[in-house]
């Protein structure tokens, strides 16, 4: 597969980003309450006569009424899903990502409140958890077993956030003791590392702008001719989410500029006018409407194709 290029924005430094961003680490420990279980997946081959290893069959070790637990984890996919959204990719980081410090109150807020209900729900889980297995036991009956489940005293633990922050690597402040041309390699290295990182996260940006577009084109184009009677019935459905997915990304794009790259800017305020603005409920009643905003999102992409090109296969429905 391709990768995606964009056009380079003068003036994007590593010295000049580094005071616009912070990288930024997040990592969810949760206990998976299900178990992909040999046994029964051979019971099933057998009952089919189908070749060994051709079923896989999991076991939920929650069967009964587990709503923290369902809690705790709606939270962490919903803290997963909110930093990848308000992050930028950064290089090879192992998870670090890049966070502007336009955006960096908003996520600490965001995520005080969010680890505090993740918190509070884990702990009514750990509360009910003895009473959870024991109602698992009924009702698993013989596919219950006891080394499923971790002992009640360290079910909590299982359960973690982790946020840590770090500098963006900087170059002029190599304090080594080596020879001038040594530390100019080095220092060399930690600028070209940041400036591939750069372009990736604005990589990153162009691509999160150009697929709402690109799905925003396919859809209305799609359902061109689609009656609102075809799509009430969803033959040729699509949803609120459209055009509240545009909003969103609009939204956010506005603080993930790390460059301030003009381009992307014009082209993001112009995707929010053009087409955040449009009703999904006028869009499902009209045609013509539609059709126009089909035009006026492959307008918008043909203009984003001297700034950024999209990787092969992208934009494709996922």
């Amino acid at each position: 597969m391709n990768a995606p290029s964009v056009t380079p924005v003068p003036g994007a430094t590593a010295s000049s980003i580094h005071t616009r961003a912070v990288l930024v680490h997040l990592h969810i420990g949760v206990w998976q309450a299900a178990k992909y279980c040999k046994e029964a997946a051979h019971v099933v081959e057998a009952n089919y006569n189908a070749t060994r290893g051709s079923a896989s069959t999991r076991k939920q070790l929650l069967p009964g009424d587990a709503s923290a637990y369902r809690e705790a984890m709606t939270l962490a996919g919903e803290i997963r899903q909110w930093h990848r959204a308000h992050t930028l990719a950064w290089g090879d980081a192992d998870g670090w990502r890049l966070l502007t410090t336009r955006q960096f109150t908003e996520y600490t807020t965001w995520m005080r409140a969010k680890l505090q209900a993740f918190e509070a729900a884990c702990d009514r889980f750990a509360d009910a958890y003895p009473r959870l297995v024991d109602q698992a036991k009924r009702l698993l009956n013989g596919w219950f077993h006891d080394s499923d489940y971790p002992e009640p005293g360290g079910i909590r633990e299982r359960f973690a956030v982790d946020i840590k922050y770090a500098p963006l690597p900087a170059t002029g402040d190599i304090r080594l003791d080596l020879g001038a041309d040594q530390i100019a390699a080095i220092e060399q290295q930690v600028t070209d590392r940041v400036q591939a990182s750069i372009a990736g996260a604005m990589h990153d940006a162009w691509s999160r702008l150009h697929d709402v577009v690109a799905t925003i084109a396919e859809r209305c184009d799609d359902t061109a001719t689609a009656t609102p009677a075809d799509l009430k019935r969803g033959q040729k459905i699509f949803r609120d989410t459209l055009i509240t997915n545009v909003q969103e990304t609009c939204t956010t794009l506005r603080k993930l500029n790390l460059t301030d790259d003009p381009e992307l800017e014009k082209l993001r305020a112009r995707v929010e006018r053009e087409l955040g603005r449009v009703d999904p409920a006028d869009l499902r009643e009209s045609a013509d409407l539609r059709k126009e905003t089909a035009e006026k999102a492959q307008s918008i992409i043909d203009a984003m194709a001297g700034f950024y090109t999209p990787a092969e296969g992208a934009g494709d429905e996922q």
